[in-house]
């Protein structure tokens, strides 16, 4: 049992990462098409949703990281054994997928917090990360096997990994109780109504995504750019954090955020329509990669380029990783690029932002994920802005391009404007990354 509880943080990153991005495997499966009509598209869009929002009511609370922890991993127990029942009714698909959605946000950054501070040298890391390997790749096995014609041992396997998850985060060292005084999180008004406007949007997109149907996604690219006015309108004039945040560490933080809804969502769109939904399992596999070899890759480039800063490293190599995604023969391989690097990146810069007075206040776990979540839905806008102006613009529709994602059709007839939303996508992030660069450059050389 000593020897068990002492991969701790191995079970801990098992967990985090089957309830942050296995659910998108799985709940894709669950989507069927009937002639014309497509049904269950709901609980992927709840999913997505949820995930993407259930943060924005605790915006600028100091809630305790271990509140999260227990919510987060609890909401994802609850979901999956429900799911196991959905044959059932899909009502309990539905609770599913939002108990998901809720898991997916709360738990996974803890337990990358937890991962990042972790100072246990008691394990064999190559052990550990052959372990972790291996768990995910059988759980990714078992959900490609099981989904479509046996869903509820899909459901049972992420339970199991769930379950994996909280003996981690039970066992973890650094796991704190919640004291007898604990101030439980409060929810106001304007965090209230911004999580669902964005709720709204997300799931809007989702479904039109899902759906093939372009008007849902209209009206949710819309209110997405109302939601990020606001979000910009308090960032300006919000003077009781952000003032006090230097904005070379702001830029790092956000930096993240950019490069993880590129990889997920155009890759989505880039991938599905041109060469097959099936395709995407390579994005997943550039995402693990990416996530288990960063650090020993980011340390070989010091090694290579001794006179470069690591942050010079980790910022060309994400400008690198972009231009590989121009040719499909070198596109996952990008992705496994900018992946690496900006995981790295972004540990370190909540490293930095843990030494900061803020700190105190406002602990990274929110405050990163506040700034990713914009930086990240930012790039979701760009992307869909950029798509419906080029398809209006030209002989096709962003509804065709929906429908042949939505039905697993491959075609090559909407590569110019997927290239062109491309080129401004990579040129956008490029602009954010080499502008994070030079202000950080200038403040290490005053």
């Amino acid at each position: 049992m000593k020897t068990i509880r002492s991969y701790s943080s191995t079970w801990l990153g098992i967990g985090g990462f089957a309830i942050n991005l296995i659910p998108f495997l799985l709940f894709v499966f669950l989507i069927k098409h009937n002639g014309d009509i497509i049904t269950e598209v709901l609980p992927f869009g709840l999913f997505y949703a949820f995930r993407r929002t259930s943060l924005y009511l605790f915006r600028g609370s100091n809630v305790q990281l271990e509140f999260f922890g227990w919510f987060g991993i609890f909401s994802a127990i609850c979901a999956y054994f429900l799911g196991m029942f959905g044959q059932f009714s899909p009502v309990l698909v539905d609770v599913s997928a939002i108990g998901a959605g809720v898991g997916a946000a709360l738990f996974p950054s803890v337990q990358k917090t937890y991962s990042l501070h972790a100072t246990d040298e008691s394990t064999n890391k190559l052990v550990s990360l052959l372990i972790w390997i291996l768990a995910i790749v059988l759980l990714v096995f078992i959900i490609f096997t099981t989904a479509k014609s046996k869903t509820y041992l899909s459901f049972l396997a992420m339970l199991i990994y769930s379950l994996i998850g909280l003996l981690g985060f039970y066992w973890n060292p650094q796991r704190k109780k919640l004291s007898k005084d604990y101030n439980w999180p409060t929810l106001s008004f304007p965090n209230v109504l911004l999580s669902l406007a964005l709720f709204l949007s997300v799931l809007l997109v989702r479904i039109g995504r899902s759906l093939g149907v372009g008007q849902p996604t209209y009206w949710g690219v819309f209110i997405l750019g109302g939601v990020l006015l606001v979000i910009l309108l308090d960032l300006i004039f919000n003077r009781t954090m952000h003032s006090q945040m230097d904005n070379r560490l702001r830029t790092r933080l956000m930096l993240f955020g950019i490069c993880a809804d590129f990889c997920a969502i155009f890759s989505a769109i880039y991938v599905g329509v041109t060469y097959g939904i099936n395709s995407y399992m390579w994005i997943i596999a550039a995402f693990a990669a990416g996530i288990a070899l960063g650090k020993p890759l980011v340390d070989l480039c010091a090694k290579i380029f001794k006179k470069a800063s690591p942050l010079n490293i980790e910022l060309i190599g994400i400008i690198v990783g972009l231009l590989l995604t121009f040719n499909i023969y070198t596109y996952f391989i990008g992705i496994f690029f900018i992946r690496a690097f900006a995981t790295q990146q972004n540990q370190s810069a909540i490293k930095e932002y843990d030494q900061t007075p803020l700190a105190k206040t406002n602990n990274s776990f929110m405050v990163s994920y506040r700034l990713m979540s914009i930086a990240g839905l930012t790039t979701q806008f760009i992307l869909w802005i950029s798509l419906i102006t080029l398809t209006k613009t030209s002989q096709t529709d962003l509804t065709q391009i929906l429908l042949d994602f939505t039905y697993h059709k491959t075609s090559n007839a909407f590569a110019l404007p997927i290239l062109i939303t491309q080129i401004i996508l990579v040129t956008c992030m490029s602009i954010f990354v080499i502008y994070t660069g030079i202000i950080n450059s200038k403040k290490a050389n005053s």
